[in-house]
């Protein structure tokens, strides 16, 4: 289980690495070393305020609806199992929302699940 996390947060590393060097690449060939500047100062401003949403804010953002265990309990004893596999403190909630494009996403932190 801590090598998986330490997995995971190099690749959550690469990938945060990847999208600053393409943001700031963007900025210097649209304005030169001002614009690579202002592509910097964006994309910082962005990673910390995005951390500090409400998870309620992003969820009506994309119009998420609850799903409750008597609609689809398949789904949540699958999400019990894997919670529990896991260990997580708590199960995540579930929800649904309605787009043509499949999705899946985790929103929230240990203090605002």
């Amino acid at each position: 289980m801590r090598n998986q996390r330490a997995i995971n947060y190099f690749h959550a590393a690469v990938i945060l690495v990847a999208m600053s060097s393409l943001l700031s690449l963007l900025g210097w060939l649209v304005g030169g070393t001002m614009g690579l500047l202002y592509a910097l100062l964006l994309g910082t401003l962005i990673s910390v305020l995005s951390a500090k949403l409400p998870t309620a804010y992003i969820l009506r953002l994309y119009g998420a609806v609850p799903i409750s265990q008597t609609q689809f309990a398949a789904l949540h004893s699958a999400v019990e199992f894997l919670s529990a596999r896991a260990d997580l403190p708590i199960k995540p909630r579930l929800f649904y929302i309605a787009s043509k494009i499949p999705n899946a996403f985790a929103i929230g932190s240990k203090r605002q699940p």
